[in-house]
């Protein structure tokens, strides 16, 4: 599967503002709890050194591994076995429009009531054709596994729509929807088991797409 190459910013000394809270939230995670390869590399810190390079809202972003972009080895920042390792990282082999409300609630979670500033517009999550979600009366908002996107028009993989919405919008919306499910059964001994998933429908063709948390902060994209 291809993605369009992004562009990276050149080099300068310059502080870019767009990457302060990426770098404030990356110095808070624990060295420990980082998820290194059999080759010694690091994903948390590659991730995070190949963010800062790019000039669009890259899925390294958001700790977000996609092994099948092609970014990965186009820009070095993965060989293709260290992507095959993370591909199979714990891996076991078995026979109208709504948006993410776990998207929603983060986007939120800073709103404060008006003070010395008006009080900002609530912000909505990246709305889906489709999303699963489920009701109970013990919860104060409905618990999301997953979201699909539908085209009536049959595009291919390179396909501007299909990759916008596949390494982009889908895997953000899963990631939130994974993160309101593990703080729901407080990151307890399950967490490496739940996924999220999402499925893209382009005319009479399917993809499926499931991200999970093989370690503490890296999310994973399988297709």
């Amino acid at each position: 599967m291809i993605l369009k190459k992004i562009r990276l910013k050149p080099a300068n000394d310059t502080v870019d503002e767009h990457n302060i809270p990426f770098e404030d939230m990356f110095k808070k995670l624990n060295q420990n709890s980082k998820w290194y390869l059999s080759t010694g590399k690091c994903v948390d810190d590659e991730l995070f050194m190949f963010g800062l390079k790019c000039e669009s809202d890259h899925s390294s972003r958001p700790l977000i591994i996609d092994p099948y972009d092609k970014n990965n080895t186009s820009y070095n920042v993965f060989t293709e076995v260290e992507l095959q390792g993370i591909i199979n990282q714990d891996i076991e082999a078995v026979g109208g429009e709504s948006a993410c409300l776990g998207t929603k609630k983060r986007k939120n979670n800073t709103i404060t009531i008006g003070s010395i500033s008006k009080i900002s517009r609530s912000k909505y999550g990246h709305k889906c054709d489709l999303i699963f979600r489920q009701f109970n009366n013990k919860h104060t908002a409905p618990l999301e596994f997953g979201a699909s996107e539908a085209k009536s028009k049959i595009e291919d993989e390179s396909g501007t729509n299909f990759m916008n919405e596949g390494f982009y919008k889908l895997p953000r919306v899963l990631k939130d929807m994974l993160d309101s499910l593990l703080k729901e059964i407080n990151f307890d001994h399950r967490s490496e088991a739940i996924r999220t998933v999402g499925f893209i429908h382009s005319g009479l063709s399917s993809t499926l797409i499931e991200l999970n948390r093989p370690t503490k902060y890296i999310s994973r994209v399988s297709r």
